[in-house]
């Protein structure tokens, strides 16, 4: 870490592909360093940090530089990134477990937002979860493009596999089951709109425990979860029901569409 100028550094996590630590640059301030782990999709890497630095105007992080370094263990990519200041959505739901109605409406905008930026570069993030959302006060950060999917590109998925990169628990089935032809932000609106689901209900709709992923994903074919029944939230029940239909083609078309219709039954 030394030689890229770094001090300060304390392990953040610790995920499949990488490991994550923030540090301090003397240049830039606080920054997140993320080592890509040995024998990772090199392809895949790379069309992360290109969508990142694509995106303008997004509540995201910011690459400032990237590259390798040589040390006693290996040739390591790195990728250093700005510090967001807040905590993980997933954190913050452990500690308080739900949100009042008007958090989860102003999530909802704000993702929404995000989403339709995402649209309009043909870009589908693919792994909207707790896990990936900074909150800071209140206003909320979309992290980690490491699946994210370029529509205008051809895919890095061989077509032949039964099962595409997903988080099972917040991906609709078409994500799941690899079928290409039907990815687009309508992915991004029913996982968002899970989560914010588990922001009101302190669930997720399609997880009792003890269940093991064959019994999820049976849920989430199925589409049988318990519904929003409380009289607070009847302006946006039929909304996050419509945004997390088991079938694509009974979801809003578009992010814009959504976002639309959001506005005008929120506002």
């Amino acid at each position: 870490f030394n030689k890229l100028g770094l001090e300060n550094v304390v392990l953040l996590k610790s995920a499949g592909q990488k490991d994550v630590y923030r540090a301090t640059s003397s240049k830039i301030g606080e920054v997140v360093i993320k080592i890509i782990k040995p024998n990772q999709n090199a392809e895949r890497i790379e069309r992360e940090i290109e969508i990142i630095e694509r995106l303008k105007n997004i509540n995201t992080s910011i690459i400032h530089n990237h590259g390798y370094i040589e040390c006693e263990k290996g040739k390591f990519k790195y990728i250093i990134e700005s510090f967001i200041d807040g905590v993980c959505l997933k954190d913050y739901l452990e500690q308080v477990k739900t949100l009042s109605y008007d958090e989860v409406v102003i999530f909802l905008t704000q993702m929404l937002e995000i989403i339709e930026i995402l649209e309009e570069n043909s870009i589908v993030h693919r792994d909207i979860k707790p896990d990936n959302i900074i909150k800071n006060d209140s206003t909320y950060f979309l992290i980690d493009f490491g699946i994210a999917r370029e529509l205008d590109k051809a895919s890095i998925t061989p077509s032949s596999n039964t099962l595409g990169p997903a988080t099972v628990m917040y991906a609709p089935m078409e994500q799941i089951e690899n079928m290409k032809d039907l990815i687009d932000s309508r992915v991004d609106i029913y996982s968002t709109c899970l989560v914010a689901y588990e922001m009101l209900t302190g669930k997720n709709p399609y997880y009792e425990d003890g269940d093991n992923l064959p019994q999820i994903m049976r849920k989430i074919e199925k589409g049988e979860y318990k519904l929003l029944d409380d009289d607070t939230y009847q302006n946006i029940n039929e909304f996050i029901q419509t945004c997390i239909n088991r079938y694509p083609t009974r979801r809003p078309e578009s992010a814009q569409d959504a976002l639309e219709w959001f506005e005008y039954i929120t506002n």
